[in-house]
């Protein structure tokens, strides 16, 4: 039995995946296993997966982010994770999220994002590193040794990465909601996840990032590869129609962004 579960998902972009990984080995300090979805499974990442002894699927087409729920079987594990492989980490991120859900009960906890150019999230802090690579990851270290990024506080917020108890995992049913395709590539799924947490426990949940916990991410270098009329698509009337309410409306209830 471990105590996280990594599900990573990748999508041809086996030089993503290695950086990923390779920050994950040096950061992780509980014990931990990596568990990854290759959607499309291309040759070269299979075989940096087998080298390194990391246990994986090969799917026959792109689930996107939803197609970490297929690693389901394999996890062994009291917390999981989902993350993406353009994403890098620093050390003790995995023992400080753990310990925001063991000191608040019924919750999520999330990494707030360093990323190289603006999107308007308040969990977000712009520093440009440039594009994920080895030289990316040790910028990127050595200004989280020298506390460039730390906050004030934690904040409410369900920022991708995600980590729950394994628990409630299961009981709502993965990520995806039972392999709900209809929110493929992943846009609005983070909103729907934390939704289905709220309501497992009656709204007494809260979903909260650290403010001593980031991760560099690359602005879903994967996704950048996607046809134009899947990245337009933003599953706003999917949300309302699941819920009977909109993602903003959800995002009021819950104060999102107000300090915990």
């Amino acid at each position: 039995m471990y105590k996280l579960s990594i599900a990573l998902c990748s999508w041809k972009s086996p030089e993503l995946l290695k950086n990923c990984i390779n920050s994950i080995e040096k950061s992780a300090l509980v014990d931990y296993q990596i568990l990854v979805a290759l959607n499309e499974g291309d040759k070269e990442s299979s075989e940096l997966l087998i080298d390194k002894n990391i246990d994986f699927i090969r799917l026959d087409k792109n689930y996107g982010t939803l197609s970490v729920d297929f690693l389901s079987p394999l996890i062994r594990s009291e917390y999981w994770i989902n993350i993406n492989d353009d994403m890098l980490f620093h050390a003790g991120w995995d023992k400080d999220l753990i310990s925001i859900i063991e000191s608040n009960g019924n919750c999520s906890a999330s990494c707030h994002l360093v990323e190289p150019i603006g999107t308007n999230n308040p969990v977000v802090d712009i520093d440009n590193l440039g594009p994920i690579s080895e030289n990316t990851y040790h910028k990127f270290i050595e200004n989280a040794r020298s506390g460039k990024y730390i906050r004030p506080n934690n904040i409410i917020s369900y920022t991708h990465p995600i980590m729950i108890k394994t628990s409630d995992y299961f009981k709502i049913g993965g990520y995806s909601d039972n392999f709900d395709m209809n929110w493929f590539p992943g846009y609005g799924l983070d909103d729907f996840f934390a939704y289905r947490l709220y309501k497992l426990y009656d709204w007494n949940f809260k979903c909260i990032t650290s403010k001593n916990s980031w991760v560099y991410h690359g602005i879903s270098q994967t996704n950048k590869k996607l046809d134009p009329a899947i990245k337009s698509k933003n599953n706003l009337d999917y949300f309302y129609y699941k819920t009977n309410m909109s993602i903003h409306q959800f995002r009021n209830k819950i104060n999102i962004f107000s300090n915990t």
